[in-house]
């Protein structure tokens, strides 16, 4: 998969509105909702939630990264945000998180 082909204009959002992880999440499965590539975002979101509280996403330098698997979709799908104010993922370079991916694979 080429990031570039998965990533349109409609995939990412230039403003992310939320303050921090958990509300950056659901934005993120808001987006993929209102494409209508996923029906509903309540177990997914939980599922990444759970996730986060396990393993750090963030990986420094202002990037975080979200993955995960999903019987709604018949392809990979991949939705980006982008938070001008950043957001605290608890990065390991202390820095705040002002690019967030999620991916989607079947």
């Amino acid at each position: 998969m080429k990031l570039s082909n998965k990533l349109q204009n409609e995939n990412i959002i230039y403003s992310l509105k939320s303050d921090n992880k958990s509300d950056a999440i659901q934005e993120l499965l808001d987006r993929l909702l209102d494409l209508n590539y996923l029906t509903a975002t309540i177990k997914l979101h939980t599922f990444i939630d759970n996730k986060e509280k396990l393993i750090n996403s963030a990986v420094g330098r202002g990037v975080a990264y979200h993955y995960s698997t999903s019987v709604e979709i018949n392809e990979q799908l991949a939705v980006l945000g982008i938070s001008h104010k950043g957001i605290d993922y608890d990065s390991p370079d202390g820095q705040k998180v002002h690019f967030i991916l999620l991916i989607l694979d079947t």
